[in-house]
């Protein structure tokens, strides 16, 4: 029996699992995971961004409505397919997107190097989605200082995403009712308003239905694959049984409400407000003070997630690259630190360049994890998903070397080689890219294994 006062090992285990919410270990089966509609709860906190709702306006004015509905359909169906593959694999294993890494390709230093990059995706869209609060309270109150605001929407979020998925999926819960009563407020308000035209065949000038238009929507879209890699990092909380209709919600009805619902209705609220494309501005013109309350939780809902998974990504990234395990909530007090500094500067005129090479790069990296899940069957079993993870080399030649070759094809592309449509294939270059490349490491290394082995 422990002594008073003290807490016994088998005790003290399972709340610093809890308060970790297992960063560097997996989920256990069946005790840690939870119900399916509070998961979708949490992953619901994506599609809510009014990021989705600005890209749906500004690719609607430039590219017109059949080139984003079109884009709308493909990116949906791609990123599905990527999220059902990752939340399924999750689901068994118990891995985030950053864990599955080592046993699916890079190994545990391998998987350290792209939990790195991943970590800068959370940063620069924490301090993205920081820096639209600001804006929508600097419209009606100019002279709001930012540092108190965004100091105060740090700490709410930080309350929020402590005690891990259990608490972001009740945060997610409770304020998606809000959130649905603005947004059916702001349809109400807009289509009220005198209609330019036909949303469903508008066109705007100097636009048409080229290839190249339809790619570079596609391209904008695919940026989005992150969605895939989130799904997975909710999705390895689901329940054994609840595998494929948990991957189903995750992986196809997400993009669903994600593409088909937030991106569309931002594109036709942009069509109806004559070009406005910034939520944020609109919002607030239309419902004033109500308006930054929209604003204000939209933002925060998505900003958890972005804490929460950044955390995740930073602890597999300090523990495995730089042997530093300091904690997920130290990693998450640094994330939102450096992100609300970062939302203080002018960091927007260097953002297209990083967002761009995260784009490339999530897209390869998750391009590689898919298909060497599918190419290896790493699905077929929770215990040798398990295995593989716990077995991992230190380095894998097969997960690297296909991100290599993808982001080696796609990069030039993404960054203006080839012009507008090089920039448009770069996503789908990466795609294809770092299949060829699994297939082709994994059939040399194996000859060179099975040549080892008969000498």
């Amino acid at each position: 029996m422990a002594e008073a006062g003290t807490t016994s090992p088998s005790a003290a285990q399972p709340r610093v699992a809890y308060r970790e919410d297992h960063a560097l270990d997996p989920v256990p089966s069946p005790g840690g995971r939870l119900g399916t509609g509070s998961l979708f709860a949490a992953v619901m906190g994506i599609p809510s961004a009014l990021v989705f709702f600005a890209v749906g306006g500004g690719l609607g004015q430039a590219y017109g409505t059949v080139n984003l509905l079109t884009g709308l359909v493909v990116a949906s169906v791609i990123i599905g397919v990527a999220g059902w593959v990752l939340t399924s694999f999750a689901c068994r294993s118990g891995l985030d997107s950053d864990l599955m890494s080592i046993s699916a390709g890079f190994g545990k230093l391998g998987s350290a190097a792209t939990s790195a990059i991943y970590s800068v995706n959370f940063v620069m869209l924490f301090a993205l989605e920081t820096s639209i609060i600001g804006s929508a309270v600097h419209t009606i109150y100019p002279g709001f200082p930012q540092v108190p605001l965004f100091a105060a929407v740090g700490l709410v979020v930080l309350a929020l995403a402590w005690y891990g998925i259990r608490s972001v999926a009740t945060a997610m819960k409770l304020t998606l009712p809000f959130f649905l009563v603005f947004l059916v407020l702001a349809v109400i308000e807009v289509g009220g308003r005198d209609a330019p035209g036909s949303f469903w065949s508008y066109a705007p000038p100097h636009s048409t239905l080229d290839p190249t238009a339809w790619l570079l929507v596609l391209a904008a879209l695919l940026a989005f694959v992150v969605n895939a890699t989130v799904a997975a990092d909710v999705g390895r909380f689901l329940r054994p049984q609840s595998r494929r209709a948990g991957s189903f919600l995750f992986g196809g009805v997400l993009q669903l409400v994600a593409f088909g619902g937030a991106t569309l209705l931002g594109a036709w609220f942009s069509f109806r407000l004559h070009g406005e494309t910034d939520p944020g501005a609109y919002l607030v013109s239309m419902f004033g003070g109500w308006g930054i309350v929209c604003v204000l939780l939209s933002q925060i809902r998505i900003n958890v997630i972005n804490a929460y998974s950044g955390s995740l990504s930073l602890s597999n990234f300090g523990a495995r690259g730089l042997g530093m395990r300091p904690g997920r909530h130290i990693w998450m007090l640094g994330l939102v630190g450096v992100s609300t500094a970062l939302a203080m500067t002018n960091f927007s005129q260097h953002l297209l360049g990083i967002l761009t090479f995260e784009a490339v790069f999530v897209m390869s990296w998750v391009s590689t994890l898919v298909a060497y899940i599918v190419q290896y069957d790493l699905n077929f079993s929770e215990r040798s998903a398990r295995e593989a993870f716990a077995n991992a080399p230190m380095l894998n030649a097969v997960g690297l070397g296909s991100l290599a070759l993808a982001l080696a094809v796609a990069t030039p592309l993404a960054f203006g080689a080839g012009g507008e449509l090089g920039r448009g294939l770069a996503p789908l270059a990466a795609m294809v890219a770092a299949p060829i490349g699994v297939l082709a490491l994994g059939r040399l290394v194996s000859i060179q294994a099975s040549q080892a082995s008969s000498v």
